[in-house]
């Protein structure tokens, strides 16, 4: 079991590398947006910190049906059907395993790139908002997982790139308006900034495994079906 995961990861980590456009998408969403808000910055207070965070999760929200259909488009998931999908146990091993993948890499990107800056406030002005940078990881590890499952399930139901782009617009515009912890993707800037610290934004943020476990169980039985068309 332990090596199958393994050679599973590593072909998903294979299929990153090999993808300019998720690479550029990654890094634009995860390090280029958040470097321009810091040095736009005047005040490099903690409301500027979670504002970069929002950059950062708003960008990535927004390309994550993008970077999601360069990894998976109609190519690779004829060659995972017939070549990968035959050799393992269990056929919901690849889909729970890409899906995760896709959501560690993610999250390590977004965790990076705030670290940098942490480091260069420090060694600059001589404080950093580390502990901070502990609750934008966990609001961005829930985000995020939530984000990549939401794709999933589209990409498995419309099939059409341009109908996924769309709902996931159109979920992220209702999000920030209606600013719910609970289902909203995301939150208007003014909101997270003010509610960040909140009780009912963590909670809401924790509720995200519950939706994302579901999510991820539905896709998988869509998964199935797909491959054994």
């Amino acid at each position: 079991m332990g090596q199958v995961i393994r050679a599973l990861v590593q072909f998903e980590v294979l299929l990153m590398k090999k993808s300019v456009v998720f690479f550029i998408a990654l890094t634009f969403s995860c390090f280029l947006i958040p470097l321009f808000l810091y040095l736009g910055a005047g005040n490099k207070n903690n409301a500027l910190w979670i504002f970069l965070h929002h950059g950062q999760m708003f960008f990535t929200i927004l390309l994550m049906p993008l970077m999601y259909s360069v990894l998976y488009d109609g190519e690779k998931q004829k060659m995972i059907s017939s070549v990968i999908m035959p050799k393992l146990p269990k056929g919901a091993q690849y889909f729970y395993c890409k899906s995760c993948v896709l959501w560690g890499v993610v999250c390590l990107f977004q965790f990076v790139a705030l670290a940098i800056f942490c480091v260069v406030q420090w060694t600059t002005h001589g404080n950093a908002p580390f502990l901070i940078l502990l609750h934008l990881t966990v609001a961005g590890v829930a985000t995020m997982g939530y984000s990549v499952q939401i794709t999933a399930i589209l990409n498995l139901l419309l099939r059409k790139q341009l109908y996924v782009n769309i709902v996931m617009l159109v979920y992220l515009l209702i999000s920030i308006t209606i600013n719910l912890p609970y289902i909203s993707i995301w939150f208007n800037p003014d909101w997270i900034i003010s509610n960040f610290f909140t009780q009912s934004f963590a909670f809401g943020r924790v509720f995200l495994f519950l939706l994302m476990w579901v999510l991820m169980k539905v896709s998988n039985h869509l998964w199935m079906a797909r491959v054994q068309e």
